[in-house]
């Protein structure tokens, strides 16, 4: 998963994330950039699952707003 670092002003894969990397968080409509507490849990391979809301793609999920991968099954689709 690729997530937007802004003292970076770029994307980087959430695995290379580290505790103090400052990412964007919406606090009352307004976004503002907090450091991450802990590292992240380190990455694993594992099976997976998209679930899709048909009206936005998205869903809430333990208070938190997220997607699934439907961005990355276009980016990477096979070329035709």
């Amino acid at each position: 998963h690729m997530v937007f670092v802004p003292d970076a002003n770029d994307y980087w894969p959430a695995y290379a994330l580290h505790k103090g990397t400052n990412l964007l968080v919406a606090d009352n409509g307004t976004l503002r950039a907090i450091p991450l507490e802990a590292n992240p849990i380190p990455y694993v391979e594992e099976d997976v699952y998209d679930i899709e809301v048909p009206s936005s793609k998205n869903l809430l999920t333990n208070g938190i707003v997220t997607h699934n991968s439907r961005w990355f099954r276009m980016m990477y689709k096979s070329g035709s």
